[in-house]
């Protein structure tokens, strides 16, 4: 979905954002600083009530003064908001107070309300963005009564982290900066889709049984050295390997038979991707920045479906022959250099 952003508008436009919404565009009004006032948020908070949670309000910044909950009193139909990137914040318990909440991220470093997420009304939300606290110490015991939840990000946060195991309609989950937890509650999310690990420590994943994630991306995560259970990723479509730096290895296999789009991202050591052949549908292959050498990567087996193909080292000149080469052998190269990092 298409995001359109408005930053700190003096005044609300309804038309604009309703036309916005009406073809298809997620519209995020977002407030970096206590300009607002109490007029301009009851105007935000008239068209909240007619729109649905592609209007999402966000606040965020506020650097000299912190936020202040207090000012969500005059927003209580909103559906989808935001309070993230935040140092600190005060007047907490008025998030409690707000019944048609479907989304919500909360992201304020000195958080000391441990129970926040806790609160009756968000025990409907479909949508939930926590994020990282300098204790550490926010329950994720209240998610067990998360009945309507669907998509999940949480950073930092380890306290009954296996509770999100009991989220039984999970279709996408986001592990930020998680470490020195075991994962395998995952193998409870039947319905799972969408997997990413971002930054936190593991060696691997080895505990995640066979499952129906199509989608994985493994970013950033130090100490990540192999990927011996891919096999188990049977039902994948998307797979991107980003910033691993110790892994020197990755092999296809014939289970991997829906695998469409591979990206593999400055993993510096990695040395030897076999079996691709085996993986049936793989449309689009992006190769950058490993030890992988050209000339005897492309003249390995690769399956006949293969469309895209780009392949760049760290030296402009060879890429530029690389395109030249690849163009010859029939491959439409990736159009454009791969963006690195996950997206939240």
């Amino acid at each position: 979905m298409a995001w359109e952003i408005i930053n700190d508008p003096p005044i609300i436009d309804h038309k604009l954002i309703a036309d916005s919404i009406k073809i298809g565009k997620k519209v995020i009004i977002q407030f970096s600083n206590p300009r607002y006032n109490k007029a301009l948020l009851k105007d935000l908070d008239s068209l909240c009530a007619v729109s649905d949670a592609n209007l999402a309000i966000r606040f965020y910044g506020h650097y000299q003064s912190g936020f202040d909950c207090k000012a969500l009193k005059y927003i209580p139909q909103v559906k989808s908001l935001s309070i993230d990137c935040l140092q600190k914040a005060i007047n907490i318990p008025e998030l409690s107070n707000l019944s048609n909440l479907e989304s919500l991220a909360i992201d304020i470093f000195e958080l000391q309300e441990d129970d926040i997420i806790g609160s009756n009304n968000f025990k409907t939300i479909k949508e939930l963005r926590i994020g990282d606290t300098k204790t550490r110490k926010l329950d994720l015991i209240h998610l067990k009564e998360y009945t309507k939840l669907e998509k999940l990000s949480v950073t930092g946060q380890t306290r009954n982290i296996d509770v999100i195991g009991d989220l039984c309609i999970l279709d996408s989950l986001r592990l930020n900066s998680i470490s020195k937890v075991r994962v395998d509650f995952i193998n409870r999310l039947n319905r799972l889709k969408l997997l990413t690990f971002l930054l936190g420590g593991r060696n691997n994943i080895d505990e995640i049984e066979r499952n129906h994630i199509e989608h994985l991306e493994i970013i950033r995560v130090r100490g990540f050295n192999s990927f011996n259970n891919l096999d188990n990723f049977e039902k994948l479509k998307f797979l991107q390997i980003e910033d691993q730096i110790q892994l020197k290895n990755l092999y296809f296999s014939k289970q991997l038979k829906d695998l469409q789009n591979l990206r593999i991202l400055n993993c510096k050591n990695l040395s030897s991707i076999t079996g691709l052949e085996n993986t049936g549908k793989l449309n689009s292959l992006i190769i950058y920045k490993t030890m992988i050498e050209f000339n005897a990567f492309i003249v390995n087996a690769l399956p006949k479906s293969l469309q895209h193909l780009g392949f760049y080292t760290d030296k402009e000149t060879v890429n530029k022959e690389i395109k030249k080469r690849l163009e010859s052998l029939g491959y439409n190269k990736a159009a454009f250099l791969p963006q690195t990092g996950a997206s939240l």
